[in-house]
């Protein structure tokens, strides 16, 4: 397994709209390494609630029309979601970090992940069309 989304246990994790769903919940990283362009989830299809039950998504595609992710434990590592890929991506500030030089976020290198990154705590959002 290298990344997987747990809901939270309603009212706090599914929302159903008469257009959307959305769910909140916890992004857990168990990968041992990182490759270029990010990490596949296990399955946007097979998403768990906290007590182990599948969260019904009924929906035009398996992957989210969109993902937001974010730390809560103040790592300083910043998560994306690619579309494109339906990948999630892990920036990094720059070794070393030039305060003169207006430089960006950098992705994660391809290499072991951190003993840092896999014990982050990283939040999502998640939005699917429904059917």
């Amino acid at each position: 397994m290298a990344i997987a989304l747990t809901a939270f246990n309603e009212p706090f994790g599914k929302d159903l709209s008469s257009q959307r769903i959305w769910l909140h919940g916890l992004l857990t990283i168990t990968a041992t390494t990182y490759a270029a362009g990010g990490i596949l989830p296990t399955s946007y299809a097979n998403i768990l609630d906290q007590s182990g039950q599948k969260v019904q998504l009924a929906t035009y595609n398996v992957n989210p029309d969109d993902l937001w992710l974010q730390s809560i434990s103040g790592s300083g590592f910043s998560y994306s979601y690619n579309k494109a890929t339906g990948k999630i991506q892990i920036w990094v500030l720059p070794f070393p970090v030039q305060c003169a030089v207006n430089t960006g976020l950098v992705e994660y290198s391809n290499a072991a992940l951190s003993a840092a990154v896999l014990a982050d705590i990283v939040t999502f959002e998640g939005q699917w069309v429904r059917l």
